[in-house]
């Protein structure tokens, strides 16, 4: 029995089918939540089911950005599941709050979402309940998803989809309605409904009454979408295609898109800080000055001479030869993927003929490397080894903000070694040419030195 493990201090949350706890592992001596079905659902037997089935599907799934699943039981008041306690709002309180929330910070929520979507679609289970409510922002800014209530897994028959609307009308995918199966491409939809919301201040269609908004939601007629970004309203209205095979192949993607085209200054999508900011703040991350930092971002030649040897053989047979270029000379690599004679910071490079003007801050380009990333898709590059380099990419980053500078040389050896298994490409080439850029937007000195 329940009583026989945890202990219960307060209810912290209520919805139509379940109450939430805080509650007291005495065994492990750690503070979780405790969901369990309301009192007039513990006799229906399909909320049983339906309950039973968010167990299954949230314990199948380990990831950072998705409330974890401890244990389930049943006793005489009826199933309860034992998640993971997050200290903080649901994206739905924070937008009752503030209101629309800045672009930068509204990227950064996608992101992380994106994220947990794409593992839970991964591993074939399917949200379909995806809204600010399901969205939880903790005390340190990171952002969670909740409550697979509803969620399918992928490979169980499904009844009685078009008998009965789950989950909340303003969010659902158009398909849904008509009764079709939910599939990735619905929590898509659903998320970029979210994002609507989060730039507006309120959701993409409303209407005085259900019919109304049924209407509104299978027409699929956003219209424009207030004074939003032009880029960011295309990736919106992209992803809310009434046609399901129209949308983004994956949130990621959705993610992405909602990137590309805008100079927001994304650097670390678990970076933010609800509650904490400005609503004319853009910024996820401060970062301090680069003049401020100069004098500590500089490594040993051997460190650098390592890192560069790297990335020449990376390049190696991808970039039109220049000139001979000798791998234990460092100050010769760099100046075989600029324009000068020697390095600078200056945001004009070329590797051929062409000249490319890239951004000319470590943020920027980041973002630029994660994009340029992002589109790196099937067939032509494996899905596992893109992300073996997003992976390493993000390590670089959080090192970066740490300012743990040993660590970033570590973790740029690290990403070049993964990029070497990429196929050669110029879609390789341009990433490569962006880390080696910025390497140098970082601060790092990449002259030889003389000891």
């Amino acid at each position: 029995m329940i009583q026989d493990r945890y202990e219960l201090v307060e209810q912290v949350g209520a919805g139509g089918m379940a109450t939430v706890w805080k509650a007291r592992d005495v065994v492990l001596g750690r503070m979780v939540a405790i969901k369990r079905l309301s009192p007039h659902l513990r006799s229906d037997r399909s909320a049983i089911t339906a309950f039973a089935k968010e167990a299954r599907a949230a314990a199948r799934l380990s990831h950072s950005g998705i409330v974890t699943v401890y244990d389930t039981g049943s006793d005489d008041d009826g199933p309860y599941i034992v998640l993971e306690l997050i200290e903080g709002k649901s994206l739905a309180d924070r937008l009752s709050e503030s209101g629309a929330l800045p672009p930068a910070e509204v990227a950064a929520i996608v992101q992380q979402a994106a994220e947990a979507l794409d593992h839970a679609h991964a591993n074939g289970v399917i949200h379909r309940d995806v809204k600010p409510s399901n969205l939880i922002l903790d005390d340190e800014g990171h952002v969670q998803l909740t409550d697979f209530g509803i969620a399918r897994v992928a490979d169980e028959a499904t009844t009685s989809d078009g008998a009965s609307l789950l989950g909340t009308i303003a969010y659902m995918a158009p398909e849904l309605l008509e009764g079709q199966p939910a599939s990735p491409a619905s929590d898509v939809y659903s998320l970029a409904a979210v994002t609507h919301e989060m730039l507006t201040g309120r959701p993409p269609y409303e209407a005085d009454n259900v019919a109304a908004l049924l209407e509104a939601i299978r027409k699929g007629d956003l219209g424009a979408i207030g004074s939003v970004d032009p880029g960011m309203a295309s990736a919106i209205k992209a992803a809310m295609s009434t046609d399901p095979s129209q949308r983004p192949e994956s949130a990621g993607l959705f993610a992405a898109s909602l990137l590309a085209g805008t100079t927001l200054p994304i650097r670390d999508s678990a970076a933010i800080s609800p509650g904490h900011r400005s609503e004319h703040d853009t910024e996820v991350l401060s970062v301090p000055d680069r003049a401020e930092r100069t004098s500590r971002l500089r490594w040993s030649w051997l460190l650098v001479a390592s890192l560069l040897i790297v990335l020449a053989l990376i390049a190696a047979g991808m970039m039109a030869p220049q000139t001979n270029v000798d791998p234990a000379a460092p100050e010769d690599l760099v100046a075989s993927s600029t324009t000068t004679s020697e390095p600078t910071t200056s945001t004009s490079t070329s590797t051929t003929s062409t000249t490319t003007t890239l951004p000319d801050t470590p943020e920027r380009l980041a973002e630029e490397i994660r994009v340029a990333l992002a589109r790196l898709s099937p067939p032509e590059f494996k899905p596992n080894d893109v992300r073996k380099v997003e992976d390493a990419f993000d390590k670089l980053m959080e090192e970066w903000a740490k300012e743990d500078i040993e660590k970033v040389g570590e973790e740029f050896e690290k990403v070049a070694e993964e990029l070497g298994e990429l196929p050669d490409s110029s879609e390789r080439e341009s990433i490569v040419e962006l880390l080696v850029h910025l390497a140098e937007a970082m601060g790092f000195n990449v002259e030889e030195s003389d000891d």
